[in-house]
C-alpha cells in the first residue's frame, strides 16, 4: 500500500479505500474461522456428523417447513371464520 499516495487521491477515495481494505480484512479472517471450524468437524469424526445432523435439524425448525414463524395469516382464537 506505500506505493498509493493519498496526496494524489480525493479525502472521499482514501475513506472509500480504508473501508474496503477493513472489509477485505475481515473477509480473511472469516475464511480462516471456517477452515479451522471444517478441520475441526473433520477430525472429530462421529462427533462431525452429530454436530452436522443438530446443525441441520436447527435449521429445519428455524425455517419451519409448515411456515408457524414466517405465516401471514392472521390467526384468532375463536376459529376460522
Amino acid at each position: 500500500m506505500s506505493d498509493i499516495k493519498t496526496k494524489d487521491i480525493k479525502p472521499k477515495s482514501v475513506k472509500t479505500l480504508d473501508k474496503t481494505i477493513a472489509w477485505t480484512e475481515r473477509i480473511k479472517e472469516i475464511i480462516s474461522g471456517v477452515k479451522s471450524l471444517i478441520t475441526m468437524i473433520a477430525a472429530g469424526g462421529s462427533l462431525a456428523a452429530i454436530v452436522i445432523l443438530v446443525i441441520c435439524l436447527i435449521g429445519l425448525l428455524a425455517t419451519s417447513i409448515f411456515g408457524i414463524f414466517l405465516s401471514s395469516e392472521k390467526t384468532s382464537y375463536r376459529g376460522s371464520r
